[in-house]
């Protein structure tokens, strides 16, 4: 986790789930949606960025010039609302400034996905490990900071934004909330395996379910709890699970579950 400046200016900046950002500790609140889409799109694809690249995905249906100067009106908002001063101040800024180039300051930002990603990361080296990399009390330790790092997703990828007219701005997200949908259920599978593995049965079983609300459609998550359910003698509990889940196929995509899973019900 990053440390916060002298002057506690911070910017924490949240997309698993509705976007959200702080400064100081106090919500950010932007008058135009491009501000925060702009925001955003910086923190999430991380590095720097020709502005005509960015005029393009934010205007995609105005001439390159007219482009340009709505990405500059936009930059200037954003930095007025994130009451961004200039480095001649002593400041350090959020942004990266370029004649031709964007980026945002990533030693003062704080983003969720990057402790997301961190925590994916541990899981998946302690299950590849066997549990051979830490002592009982270090594994019971890693497991209470992934369930609090679970606690991050409180939802898709910028879950309910959407910019009109703006298909590349679109496409992306959908590309990104496809992305941690599945790092969300890697996460989830992990950490149920490792709480199970540490006879955190209770556990286990609701980190399943918690991968089963927010992935309603998705057949590794139901067989999972099917399975923890079952392990722990609720087997009529695990085939209300797989009725549920057979009958949101059904409705949904109107399609039957794998065999795999019927066998497994059976």
């Amino acid at each position: 986790m990053k440390t916060e400046t002298p002057e506690g200016r911070l910017l924490r900046i949240r997309l698993l789930g509705p976007p959200e950002a702080s400064l100081e500790g106090l919500p950010v609140r932007f008058r135009i949606k491009k501000e925060l889409a702009l925001l955003c799109y910086l923190a999430a694809e991380g590095g720097r960025h020709p502005r005509r690249e960015l005029a393009e995905l934010l205007w995609p249906e105005s001439e390159e010039r007219h482009a340009r100067a709505d990405l500059r009106a936009v930059l200037h908002k954003l930095r007025k609302t994130l009451r961004e001063v200039s480095a001649h101040d002593g400041v350090a800024r959020f942004f990266v400034i370029e004649s031709n180039r964007l980026e945002l300051e990533p030693r003062e930002i704080e983003l969720d996905l990057e402790v997301f990603e961190a925590a994916v990361w541990l899981a998946r080296r302690e299950t590849s490990l066997g549990g051979r990399s830490a002592a009982a009390g270090g594994r019971r330790e890693l497991i209470g900071r992934l369930q609090g790092d679970l606690g991050l997703y409180r939802g898709e990828f910028m879950e309910g934004f959407s910019l009109e007219n703006v298909p590349e701005f679109e496409l992306w997200l959908d590309g990104e909330r496809a992305r941690w949908r599945r790092v969300f259920g890697e996460l989830c599978e992990g950490l149920s395996r490792l709480e199970g593995e540490e006879g955190l049965v209770a556990d286990a079983i609701g980190t399943a379910r918690l991968w089963v609300r927010q992935a309603p459609l998705e057949e590794t998550a139901h067989r999972r709890l099917m399975e923890l359910l079952s392990g722990a003698g609720e087997s009529e509990r695990a085939m209300l699970v797989y009725e549920g889940f057979r009958n949101t196929l059904s409705m949904a995509l109107g399609m039957e579950p794998s065999p795999q899973m019927q066998r497994l019900a059976a």
